[in-house]
């Protein structure tokens, strides 16, 4: 700017009223400093990369705000040259783009902390509690097990427990709202029963030991809170796993059970609806991408995984259940690669390394490396080289038996180098309704059904079957460990 426009800008800010100018300068920091802040909110969730990433639909609203960041001091120094260049004597007249671009800026800000829920999170009330495998086994292989539950305030709680016809008491310490009360040292294949204060009594079986097969059942990608969700299905399903008459000993849920994972009113209406199965069959559910959406991985820890609970040597997000002879591995998986830390890869080789070749081994995440799909949203949504490269060298070279993923909602069953993969992503979430890539490593897929895994694990053989919301067998293959 040269010295007679420097002269004329000095002059119609000197002659313009002090509040107009604290107007103007404080306009455009709050609009500009508003939206900084929302951008640097979003992205501080790891799980923010792979929403970008992958949902291509979603891409110009971030460019949109970006856009509106970087425009607001553009204009605010745009002004100033309209200034610098009017003539002597001129009041300083504020051009009416940086009041509209200003406003916009606050206005998306506020819209955005107000949409993601940055305030208080009730926790859920008179939630039945849930029954969920923790790291870490007793010396008969039962892998230890917590009874959660949560409560609006901070109170004190009293649980009662034991074999049938024993009884032992644990009575919490201090004023809490997350409560889990671990149980220890169980023994296999016996009837156990749990009770909070004087609520109803719960009865629940504890797997097999290593000589007897292992039954257990895994879904993924329930949805709940989509208005696309299939709610009814999904409860049918867990219907389906909570009849004793199964003899399911786990349940494994790979991950997207809500839809915005930072909506807590989704997670509490995910509780009451899986509580009464996951109270009496042993649960562990993951950690998918809709669950850690801006924040949400805070709320699935919450529910899921909170302080409470046992931990050895994973993480609350990732973690080892051991039963027996059966070994699970549950990776932190969300959109593609971008939550497969260093640190994780390297805690899953160490205990993939660990596992005796004999043994069985499962390895369980929400995001899929081999699988059929679509082209959608600029994103090939089937045989992912980004998870592929660093995960299946290490399932080839430890003779991984098992794999199981959810994220793309079908069906399929596929097989590679000795490792069987399975895709089982249609707990009652939108399905797919076709497959247009076909996996060269498929040897069976249907889109469209709603369904989930019975898989059994026992010594030298094994199934796994696909079954509907009914019961009825859609497809089974035999495993070999």
């Amino acid at each position: 700017m040269n010295s007679p426009a420097r002269a004329r800008l000095q002059e119609a800010w000197e002659n313009t009223p002090p509040w107009r100018r604290v107007l103007w300068l404080g306009m455009v920091a709050a609009g500009t400093l508003a939206l900084v802040a929302a951008l640097l909110y979003i992205f501080s969730f790891p799980s923010t990369i792979g929403f970008y990433r992958v949902n291509g639909a979603y891409q110009p609203a971030f460019w949109l705000v970006g856009g509106v960041t970087v425009l607001i001091p553009l204009l605010a120094v745009f002004d100033l040259w309209i200034q610098a260049h009017r003539k002597r004597g001129k009041p300083y007249l504020p051009g009416a783009g940086i009041w509209v671009i200003s406003g916009l800026g606050l206005v998306l800000a506020a819209a955005l902390f107000l949409f993601l829920g940055t305030g208080p999170n009730a926790y859920p009330s008179n939630q039945p509690a849930q029954l969920l495998l923790a790291e870490g086994s007793s010396v008969s292989g039962v892998p230890n097990m917590a009874v959660v539950f949560w409560t609006p305030q901070p109170s004190q709680h009293t649980l009662q427990w034991g074999k049938a016809g024993e009884g032992r008491t644990i009575v919490e310490q201090a004023a809490q709202q997350e409560h889990a009360f671990m149980l220890r040292e169980l023994e296999a294949g016996s009837d156990y029963w749990y009770q909070v204060d004087q609520g109803p009594v719960v009865r629940f079986r504890t797997p097999p030991g290593e000589e007897q097969p292992l039954r257990f059942a895994v879904g993924s990608d329930a949805h709940v809170g989509a208005s696309s969700s299939q709610g009814d299905l999904t409860a049918k399903m867990l219907n389906q796993i909570g009849d004793p008459a199964h003899g399911f000993s786990f349940f494994f849920h790979l991950g997207d059970m809500v839809d915005f994972g930072f909506r807590n009113a989704e997670w509490n209406e995910a509780v009451a609806l899986f509580a009464p199965t996951t109270g009496q069959v042993p649960f562990r559910p993951l950690l998918g991408n809709h669950d850690t959406l801006f924040g949400g991985a805070a709320l699935f820890q919450r529910y899921y995984y909170p302080t409470g609970m046992d931990l050895k040597e994973g993480s609350r997000t990732w973690f080892r259940i051991d039963n027996g002879r059966v070994h699970f591995l549950c990776l932190d998986l969300e959109w593609s690669a971008e939550s497969l830390t260093p640190e994780q890869l390297t805690w899953l080789e160490k205990q993939l390394a660990s596992i005796p070749a004999a043994d069985w081994t499962v390895v369980l995440g929400h995001g899929f490396t081999y699988g059929s799909g679509n082209d959608y949203q600029g994103w090939a949504w089937y045989d992912n080289p980004e998870t592929i490269a660093p995960l299946v060298p290490l399932f080839e070279k430890y003779d991984v038996d098992l794999v199981l993923a959810g994220h793309a909602h079908h069906l399929e069953a596929l097989q590679k180098n000795g490792v069987t993969y399975a895709i089982s992503g249609s707990f009652g979430g939108k399905s797919d309704t076709a497959l247009a890539n076909k996996s060269p490593f498929s040897i069976w897929s249907e889109a469209g059904p709603t369904a989930f895994l019975d898989i059994t694990l026992g010594d030298g053989n094994g199934t796994l079957t696909f079954r509907d919301p009914n019961f009825q067998e859609m497809k089974s293959f035999p495993l070999t460990p």
